[in-house]
């Protein structure tokens, strides 16, 4: 089977269906991603008019293999084929053409589905459509809004809830206070003291890798400058990945 795009003037040619794809029209169709289970990613489509042929590229986040892409919905009979080219294992390029002269009519549903592997090297998934061309029942391409999916894996959703910022001790405090943070894994973190504004007063860890466990870090109530900061409200916040937890402490002199 032969599929071609030229550039301008798009023009997808397969079993002897030719498609002449106009630019500048109104939008007439709508493609969603939705993630139907933790495994499978689901295509919808939205559209007003008939369509007889459909072509985009899917993208995931680096932590995602997607695979199997295959015919769902209201693409399961009636002779459509969905084509599929792997580029790489976040990357696919999917035609969805009739091999007959049959078009996807108006309506609203299902129409392809893939699946998803997560390596679990990153806290956040994500997976988008690119480069998608609508073609209508009159061979023009149809402008398209898309909408893409993003989500937290499970995993990621575990590990945050187990790691701990504990309230310092004591607090209210003068001149000095201890922060206890428990980590699940081995992770590089970051600790950092602002004051009521916002402003960084002082970083107590910068970045660094801490292991599993309980640990105590001490702030002197001084700035980066080791100047003693005045009494009032500060903020001390733990980031580690994505994620970031904060508390807040008063200081009283």
């Amino acid at each position: 089977m032969k599929l071609s795009i030229s550039n301008m003037n798009k023009t997808l040619t397969t079993a002897g269906l030719t498609i002449l794809m106009a630019v500048g029209l109104q939008a007439q169709a709508k493609l969603a991603l939705a993630k139907v289970s933790e495994n499978t990613v689901s295509i919808n489509m939205e559209n007003t008019m008939p369509v007889a042929g459909l072509q985009f590229t899917v993208n995931g986040s680096s932590n995602l293999a997607l695979n199997n892409v295959k015919n769902s919905g209201r693409t399961q009979s009636g002779n459509w084929q969905v084509h599929q080219n792997q580029v790489n294992d976040s990357t696919i390029n999917v035609v969805i053409i009739n091999s007959g002269i049959a078009d996807i009519p108006a309506g609203e549903g299902a129409i392809a589905e893939f699946t998803i592997t997560d390596n679990g090297s990153t806290s956040s998934s994500r997976v988008t459509l690119n480069k998608v061309v609508v073609a209508d029942q009159f061979a023009q391409k149809v402008a398209v809004e898309i909408s893409n999916i993003e989500w937290t894996s499970a995993i990621a959703q575990a590990q945050e809830k187990e790691f701990t910022l504990e309230q310092n001790y004591p607090n209210p405090f003068n001149p000095s206070t201890t922060i206890t943070i428990r980590l699940p894994l081995t992770k590089r973190i970051s600790l950092r003291v602002y004051d009521i504004l916002g402003r960084e007063v002082h970083t107590l860890i910068n970045d660094e890798e801490y292991t599993a466990g309980s640990h105590q870090v001490f702030w002197d109530g001084r700035n980066s400058l080791g100047v003693p900061v005045g009494s009032g409200t500060y903020f001390y916040r733990l980031e580690f990945g994505n994620f970031s937890k904060s508390m807040k402490m008063m200081l009283v002199k």
